[in-house]
């Protein structure tokens, strides 16, 4: 008599395996090395309501297999067991079923800087996980988080935004808070009139008036506030921008070229550079806040959905953060 099909070890896995894959059955079946009947089989089980799922858990568009309202809603749990599952062969000295990836994504920025000094110290302390990391656009590492494949993510979106984004409720807390700042080069043409801005925290916003300065985007947070006091401002009809441009690495570059004054988190300033700078006052200019965000367990309030590696790599990166601002205090 044939054994009743069951929710068991493999079929998670191969869900899991599938949408790690991007969706290819194919892919998942060289992970896997098992045949394609074999895959279909296993497929056609969380594919289809019946004794083994009650809702289905996914469904084929085109040649890609996606998940379902339903397999969204239990692919954070299918993830843990599975990664928990891999973990627990290592510990028990099995066959390895693969090195185990941890899955991050961050700004162009934070790539360059904080994230890099975290891969150092966390590939010193363990060889047995690698870290995957991509520099995909915000909304889609809020999504990437809240749909599970992402482990963690750094965003800069404010934290309603982050929420309407990821459509279910997320771990979410302060890296990086950093001032704002203007850059200049010392032999830019503007330098004089630059140097002439008191070294303390700007508390108006007319004496940008004359300099041709290179600021983020008009729908950015920054540019809101920032707008709101040009508008204010006596001088306003004199404060003008000379580029609109995104990323603070870019306008760093911008600026240490000459080409204007550049408005810039202090995590774009490297920790030897040239440029004279002033820093805004809050109240002219908010601070940047970078972000780090997780999946919670679900029905708990604050239980964190991370591996121990995850969880590793999430005190690392507040740990580079920290060093970080005490570098720049000093």
């Amino acid at each position: 008599m044939p054994r009743q099909a069951t929710l068991s070890i493999e079929l998670l896995e191969t869900v899991y395996t599938v949408i790690r894959n991007g969706g290819s059955a194919a892919e998942a079946e060289d992970d896997l090395e098992i045949s394609q009947p074999s895959m279909s089989k296993r497929l056609s089980h969380l594919a289809n309501a019946g004794r083994v799922v009650r809702h289905p858990w996914i469904r084929r568009e085109g040649q890609t297999w996606l998940l379902t309202a339903e397999g969204d809603r239990v692919w954070p749990i299918v993830r843990r067991i599975v990664e928990n599952y891999r973990q627990l062969h290592r510990f028990a000295g099995k066959s390895d079923p693969g090195r185990q990836t941890l899955r991050f994504a961050c700004g162009q920025l934070a790539v360059e800087t904080l994230v890099k000094d975290a891969l150092r110290r966390f590939t010193k302390k363990t060889d047995e996980v690698r870290v995957w990391v991509s520099t995909m656009r915000a909304a889609q590492r809020i999504e990437g988080v809240a749909m599970g494949e992402l482990d963690l993510a750094q965003v800069t979106d404010r934290h309603d935004e982050i929420l309407r984004a990821a459509r279910r409720p997320l771990h979410i807390e302060d890296l990086e808070v950093a001032r704002m700042a203007l850059i200049c080069h010392p032999r830019a043409a503007c330098a004089e009139q630059f140097g002439d801005i008191p070294d303390r925290p700007l508390r108006r916003v007319d004496a940008l008036a004359g300099l041709p300065l290179i600021v983020p985007e008009a729908d950015s947070d920054v540019r809101v506030v920032l707008d709101g006091q040009i508008d204010q401002s006596k001088k306003r009809d004199e404060i003008r921008f000379e580029l609109e441009i995104g990323g603070w690495a870019t306008i760093f570059k911008y600026a240490e070229a000459r080409l204007g004054v550049g408005l810039v988190s202090e995590t774009a300033l490297p920790p030897k550079h040239s440029l004279i700078v002033r820093y805004l006052d809050e109240k002219v200019c908010p601070p940047s806040v970078s972000k780090l965000i997780c999946r919670k367990v679900p029905d708990t309030d604050d239980e964190l959905d991370l591996t121990e590696a995850g969880k590793a790599w999430r005190e690392i990166l507040l740990d580079v953060a920290a060093s970080r601002k005490r570098d720049a205090a000093s």
